[in-house]
């Protein structure tokens, strides 16, 4: 007597023509059952033998790696060209952010070239005011672009 682990529910019919049944779990068998081959193929760590180099069978499983190879190969090459574009994507975002601030420096560094402008005219055309009085006025003139950037 045998025992055996069995993985898959089978039906056995042996050669006399009695039919066993096999559900999942242990079995206490003979000999002649346990060797048979059917039985084998539905026990607990079972492999099937690898197919003779050349037959079809073989073929046909070397066919079917070489398919997941290339599927495997072809999920590879859409996820390395996903993270490329990714990359580029945020490449060009960082691009236009630095850009934006760029022109928002020029623009205020613009603003500040104008109010000295400003305040030196009216440094130069009031000349009986008082220097503080200058520099009073041009703080007002930075207050006034102050508020208006913030607006």
């Amino acid at each position: 007597m045998a025992k055996i682990t069995v993985a898959k529910p089978f039906k056995l019919t042996l050669d006399s023509g009695e039919i066993k049944v096999f559900d999942v779990g242990d079995h206490t068998v003979d000999k002649e059952v346990a060797d048979h081959w059917f039985t084998k193929a539905h026990l607990e760590g079972y492999e099937p033998p690898a197919p003779p180099e050349g037959s079809h069978e073989w073929m046909v499983q070397a066919s079917e790696e070489r398919r997941a190879a290339a599927a495997q190969a072809q999920t590879e090459a859409e996820e390395l060209a996903a993270a490329q574009l990714a990359a580029q994507n945020e490449a060009v975002r960082q691009s236009e952010e630095a850009i934006r601030m760029a022109q928002m420096k020029a623009a205020e560094q613009a603003e500040v070239a104008a109010a000295n402008r400003v305040a030196v005219a009216i440094a130069g055309t009031a000349g009986y005011l008082p220097a503080l009085s200058c520099k009073l006025l041009a703080k007002i003139i930075f207050l006034a672009l102050d508020v208006r950037r913030a607006v």
